[in-house]
This record gives C-alpha cells, sequence and structure tokens, in this order.
C-alpha cells in the first residue's frame, strides 16, 4: 500500500498524532480514515487526501463504548478495502 501512496502524502496524515490511520487507493481514490479514542470520546477524521478533512467525534459513558465504536468502525474500513498503516514505518 505505501507503494501506491508516497510517504509524502501519508506524513500529512501523521498530523493527526496518536490512534490508528488507514488509507484506500483502490480506484484511485485515496481515501484516509484515522481513528483516536481518549477520555471517553472517539475521533475520526476521514476523507480524501489532499482534500478537506472532515471530523465526526462521539462522546460516550465509558472509554470502553468508545472503544467498541472505534473497533466497529475500523471492522467497516477493513470490509471496504482500507489497510492500515503502521505510522513507526513512515516516521
Amino acid at each position: 500500500m505505501e507503494g501506491l501512496l508516497s510517504k509524502d502524502k501519508i506524513k500529512l496524515l501523521l498530523k493527526f498524532g496518536p490512534g490508528r490511520l488507514f488509507v484506500n487507493t483502490a480506484d484511485e481514490h485515496y481515501k484516509f480514515y484515522h481513528v483516536q479514542v481518549a477520555d471517553k470520546k472517539c475521533t475520526v477524521h476521514f476523507g480524501r487526501i489532499g482534500k478537506a478533512t472532515r471530523i465526526d467525534s462521539k462522546e460516550f459513558y465509558s472509554n470502553s463504548g468508545a472503544e467498541y465504536y472505534a473497533q466497529d468502525k475500523i471492522k467497516e474500513k477493513l470490509k471496504k478495502g482500507y489497510v492500515e498503516i503502521d505510522k513507526a514505518k513512515i516516521v
């Protein structure tokens, strides 16, 4: 996946900080999905790479509720062809 998408473009996505980063380059869509769970909140940054970023944030009664929601969203993205990017290999 990283061979299809330049490291420079992926580095732009690292600005979102800690969390998990997924990209989808199928059909040259170049979409990204970054999910982070902290303080009973799940925050998602998503969109097309190089375009305006959309943000969705949901609060939960517990951190485990936020984690469950994040895992559910990640499963959806994996089914759609997204691949997780290992941030450690990019930096």
